[in-house]
């Protein structure tokens, strides 16, 4: 669940604000200016990776805690997290079913069983196909 800070009503700028769970959330310390806290070094990375981003705190404890600050529009802030949330949730929530033994397909099967027939009877005559192909 996607935690929202208290609002003010009124015009202006709403100091603090926050967006997000403690893994990853977003406020503005600006106009047109957003900071992402983090608790996870998969979203510090990604954020890292984004060219307008910038590393403005971390943790001087033994909690990993990353604070990036980047010029961007706070609904934009908000959908990159919601974004970078439901990536990160799908990676778990999905299970994949166990792989399947790849199995050859009936005619490639046929095919080699043709040449092999051929080459073992002699017969060079249409051969030239390598093996598996």
């Amino acid at each position: 669940m996607i935690a929202v800070g208290k609002q003010r009503r009124g015009p202006g700028l709403v100091p603090f604000r926050t967006f997000g769970p403690p893994e990853l959330c977003t406020w503005s310390c600006g106009p047109g200016v957003c900071r992402f806290q983090t608790t996870e070094p998969q979203f510090a990375r990604k954020l890292s990776k984004r060219s307008d981003a910038s590393l403005v705190g971390q943790s001087v404890t033994n909690r990993y805690l990353r604070i990036f600050r980047e010029q961007i529009e706070p609904w934009r802030a908000r959908c990159l997290v919601t974004r970078y949330l439901k990536a990160a949730n799908e990676a778990f929530s999905e299970h994949p079913d166990s792989p399947a033994a790849p199995k050859r397909a009936g005619k490639v099967t046929m095919a080699e069983k043709q040449r092999r027939a051929l080459l073992e009877s002699g017969n060079t005559k249409n051969t030239h196909m390598p093996a598996g192909g």
